[in-house]
């Protein structure tokens, strides 16, 4: 008896363990039926074409900081305070844009880019330890047409 058991459970358990493939036959044996599952190569072919560029990212964020900060365009054209913008990584579909604001903070926007969706951090040096979240969020695709 503790035999048999034993043999049945291996078998079981063997059973359990075979390879799972990628296409299932259903319906009767009279009828069988393929179904092909989506590859993820083909999802993200598809997302990829859509995703925002680092140049797009830039002149984006470039159109939310005029529109945001009033008095940025008119300081950055009179040379008066360094004011600039860069695009410091762009990896893992993120892209982090930073913003050198005329009073030396450190604006950095972290943008997803298959998204656009956007969050923002702050360091300014003497003041804060650390780059801080600013608690503000927004689509970076709004601003894709802003002042073009």
């Amino acid at each position: 008896m503790k035999k048999t058991l034993v043999t049945l459970l291996l078998a079981c358990m063997l059973v359990g363990c075979g390879n799972k493939q990628s296409d299932e036959i259903i319906g009767g044996a009279d009828e069988p039926t393929s179904i092909i599952l989506e590859s993820d190569s083909t999802k993200d072919d598809e997302s990829s074409a859509d995703s925002i560029t680092d140049d797009e990212a830039l002149n984006a964020i470039k159109n939310y900081c005029y529109e945001n900060y009033p008095d940025v365009k008119e300081l950055e054209e009179s040379g008066e305070y360094e004011v600039y913008w860069n695009v410091e990584s762009s990896v893992d579909k993120q892209i982090v844009v930073a913003f050198r604001s005329y009073t030396a903070a450190i604006v950095r926007f972290y943008i997803d880019s298959a998204t656009g969706e956007t969050y923002i951090t702050e360091y300014v040096s003497g003041i804060t330890d650390e780059e801080e979240p600013t608690g503000e969020t927004f689509n970076v695709k709004d601003y894709f047409e802003i002042g073009e």
